[in-house]
This record gives C-alpha cells, sequence and structure tokens, in this order.
C-alpha cells in the first residue's frame, strides 16, 4: 500500500505543470501564447496593412494590448467614392493612432488612391492637418500621406482642401506628404531636426512662398536633408537652396511652359543626383562640384533660358537632356549645352536632343565652334530626335572625332520619320567613320523584340569582347 502512494507520488511529480498564463482566455495553452510580448509584437510587424494586424488582436485580450505596440502601421484605401465607407476607414484610423499615441512608433503609412477624381468633402482639412501633426511629432522614421487622385490640370477654380502649417519635427526621419491640389501654408520659422529624406507632392504654395520654403529646405532648418523631391508643386517661381548635406534634388513642375521653377539657384556641396521634369527655367545657377548625374526630361528646355552659371562639375558621369540647334533663332539653347559640356570634361554617358528648322533645314555653320570641346571620357551617347538629315550626320561626326573612348551611340529617329521603311531607315544612318569602326544594328527592347525606329552602333573592338 505504501508502495502504491509512494508510485502515485513520483508519477504526480513527473507530471508537466501547466504554465501560469493570464494571456489565454479558452485556458488551452499553445506554442504561440507561451511567447513573449516583445517576439509576438516583432511577428505580427511582418503583416502587411494594419488592418491585418488587427484580425488576430480581435481573438485575445493579450494580443488586443499587443497590437498598438506593433512600430509599423499601415493603412491602404483604394478606389471607394462611398462616404459611409471613406468614414469608417478614418474612424478606423483615428482609432488604432489614439491606441498607439503612448507607444513607439517608427513608420505610419496613410494612403488615399483614385483613379477618378475624387470630391475632397469626403475628407476634411482638419483631419488631415491632425495625421500630419501625429506624423511629424510622434513618428520616429519615416511618415507617408497620401491622399491622390487624377489632377484636372485645366481646373483654375483649384477647390483643393487648404492645410494648415507644417508642425515642428525633431526625431522624424523621412517624411512623404502628397495631397493632390491642396493649398499648403508654409511656416515662417519651424526646424526638421532629424529630416533626411523629404518628398512633397502635388501641393500648391502661396503666392510669394519662395523665400520661405527655399529657407525651411536648407541647412539651418534641415540640417540633416540629403533627398528632396518637389513634384507638380505650383506657386514656386523661384527656388534658392543653401543645403550642406544634400545629396539628391528632384524637381517637377506642375504644368508645362509655366513660371513655377523658373529660377533655381543650388549650392549644395555634397549633391550627387539632379533631376529636372517640365520646368522652364529661365535662370540656373549651380554649384554643386560632387554632381555625378544631372538629367532633364524636357524637350526645348534650354530655350527660355537668359542665365546660366555653373561651376566646374569634375565628377560628372551622366549628363541627359542636352538641345544642339543649327536653328539661329536657338543660339541659347547651343550656349547653354556647351556651358555644361565645358565644365563635364569627365562625363561618361550623353544624351541629346537635335533640333533643326522645319523650313530651311538649318546653317549648318552654327555649331562649328561649340564642338571644340573635348570629352576624353565619354563612352556612350543617346541621341534623340534624329531625323537623318545631312547637317544631323556631319555633327555625328563630328562628336566622335572629340571623343576617343566612344564605344556605343543609341540613335532614335524623329516619330515623324518613322514612316520610313525600316530599309529606308537604315539608309538615313550615317556610314562615317562608323561603318569603319563599327557596325549598327536595330535595338531591342527588354522582351527581346525590336524597337522600331532605334538603333544602336557599337565599336568593332566591343563586339569582340
Amino acid at each position: 500500500m505504501e508502495l502504491t502512494a509512494a508510485t502515485e507520488q513520483k508519477a504526480k511529480r513527473r507530471q508537466p505543470q501547466p504554465l501560469e498564463s493570464d494571456h489565454n482566455d479558452a485556458g488551452d495553452d499553445d506554442l504561440i501564447s507561451n511567447l513573449n510580448d516583445d517576439v509576438l509584437v516583432h511577428v505580427l510587424g511582418f503583416l502587411p496593412t494594419t488592418a491585418d494586424v488587427a484580425r488576430p488582436c480581435a481573438v485575445s485580450r493579450r494580443w488586443r494590448r499587443l497590437g498598438p505596440l506593433v512600430p509599423s502601421h499601415n493603412f491602404p484605401l483604394s478606389d471607394e467614392n462611398h462616404q459611409e465607407r471613406i468614414d469608417r476607414f478614418i474612424a478606423f484610423v483615428n482609432h488604432h493612432l489614439a491606441a498607439a499615441r503612448a507607444a513607439c512608433v517608427q513608420q505610419l503609412t496613410i494612403s488615399f488612391s483614385w483613379e477618378q477624381h475624387l470630391d475632397v468633402r469626403h475628407i476634411d482639412a482638419a483631419q488631415v492637418d491632425a495625421w500630419i501633426r501625429f506624423g511629424m511629432q510622434r513618428v520616429s522614421k519615416s511618415f507617408v500621406l497620401a491622399i491622390d487622385h487624377v489632377k484636372r490640370f485645366n481646373d483654375e477654380n483649384n477647390n483643393g482642401m487648404v492645410l494648415g502649417e507644417l508642425p515642428r519635427s525633431t526625431r522624424l526621419e523621412s517624411m512623404v506628404l502628397s495631397v493632390s491640389n491642396a493649398a499648403l501654408r508654409l511656416p515662417a520659422t519651424v526646424k526638421f531636426d532629424s529630416m533626411t529624406h523629404l518628398s512633397l507632392n502635388g501641393l500648391r504654395l502661396d503666392v510669394g512662398s519662395d523665400h520661405r520654403l527655399g529657407r525651411l529646405l536648407s541647412s539651418p532648418c534641415c540640417p540633416r536633408l540629403q533627398k528632396l523631391s518637389l513634384t507638380l508643386i505650383s506657386g514656386i517661381e523661384e527656388l534658392r537652396l543653401d543645403a550642406g548635406e544634400l545629396l539628391e534634388l528632384s524637381l517637377q513642375a506642375q504644368r508645362m511652359h509655366s513660371a513655377d521653377f523658373c529660377r533655381l539657384k543650388l549650392k549644395t556641396p555634397k549633391l550627387r543626383v539632379l533631376q529636372i521634369k517640365s520646368c522652364a527655367l529661365q535662370a540656373l545657377r549651380i554649384s554643386a562640384p560632387m554632381l555625378e548625374e544631372l538629367s532633364y526630361s524636357f524637350v526645348n528646355f534650354f530655350y527660355r533660358i537668359e542665365r546660366i552659371t555653373v561651376g566646374k562639375l569634375s565628377c560628372m558621369r551622366s549628363l541627359k537632356g542636352l538641345e544642339l540647334s543649327y536653328d539661329r533663332e536657338s543660339l541659347q539653347a547651343n550656349s547653354c549645352s556647351v556651358h555644361l559640356l565645358q565644365r563635364s570634361a569627365s562625363v561618361e554617358c550623353l544624351s541629346m536632343h537635335l533640333s533643326f528648322p522645319k523650313r530651311n533645314g538649318g546653317d549648318q555653320n552654327i555649331l562649328k565652334d561649340h564642338l571644340n570641346i573635348k570629352l576624353p571620357s565619354l563612352q556612350e551617347i543617346r541621341i534623340s530626335q534624329y531625323k537623318g538629315r545631312m547637317y544631323e550626320a556631319s555633327l555625328m561626326k563630328k562628336l566622335h572625332a572629340t571623343v576617343p573612348a566612344l564605344k556605343r551611340i543609341k540613335l532614335c529617329f524623329d516619330p515623324a520619320s518613322i514612316r520610313w521603311s525600316k530599309e529606308g531607315l537604315w539608309k538615313l544612318l550615317p556610314q562615317i567613320p562608323f561603318a569603319e569602326v563599327g557596325s549598327w544594328a536595330a535595338a531591342s527592347t527588354d522582351h527581346d523584340s525590336i524597337d522600331y525606329g532605334t538603333f544602336v552602333w557599337t565599336l568593332a573592338c566591343e563586339e569582340e569582347i
């Protein structure tokens, strides 16, 4: 009898004792519930949206308090025009942000995307301002607010929402603020102490905000800013930047041929990449000795420039969007292009447009003095708007003579010339001296099909390799 009692006592000791748990509503232990809070929060962070995080958190009291602790919050809504559903989505966002107010939020994304024009009455401007304040003051790493739709560019009423001034941010590192056709008031004095990446998109700024924007984006207010994008911004005629840490800058005006960004003055000693789109510049002044890539994506970009001052660009590797013309009315475009080429002796990749008068074909003596530039490092040239005229062939021959390291030319015919047959285009390709030291071939696309109207010349030794 005593042996039996002793045996039972030992058996009880060998039985695994249930772990104490105040987090399992059902009272049944499982492997996931035995994980500590930090691990569970880390796992929940892999879910793509906050709505996905909310679903598992709804079935457990413990998980319900872990949801707000997830460092990344993503709230996407697309193609939804019903006011009731939009209101529910806004309430859902506000509920979760209120719960996360005391937590450490590292990333916050709130995005609305519509394929069609949206009446801004669906979203209150005060609500957008509240999200901006939360993102800039309580998020530490990345804040994205995107309320995008197809803008009606011919809408002169500007019936967009009017936002308040941007608040100060002491710890936010990256912000994307994209609110289509919204008016934004720039503060007189504000500082973004930790901001390294900033993107403003689709905003309308008050007339006369040029000075405030330049001061806001310069080193005294953004001492750590490294990447800046201003896309489809209206209301800024002149931009002056003095940004000591800036590495990348991208500018795009809201309308072609508008006065937006018509004067640009940069003092950016560390700038590596400068991209300019749809800006009809009148004055350009650049001090960026470390610049490696400069690109324009607007035909006739140089035709309105009255003043251009560019320091030495000894680090330049890629120069895109230059224009050369045989039209005496376009001498300023040639001067601007040559001014840049003279300061970019180390350029390796060059892209340019060719322009000719429609009536008489131009004067071939115009570029005679301009093409005495030596580009010893240039290896690749891309030429667009090619029409196969004699002057163009002469121009390419002169370019070849000044570029000893040239290995590749990509030649794109003007769309109006595509009416020619493929054999006809082949006959328009420049042959001297290109056929003697290399060969032409039709360009291929990413899908291994022939890109009709585009041809590539390759140096003979490159073909053998």
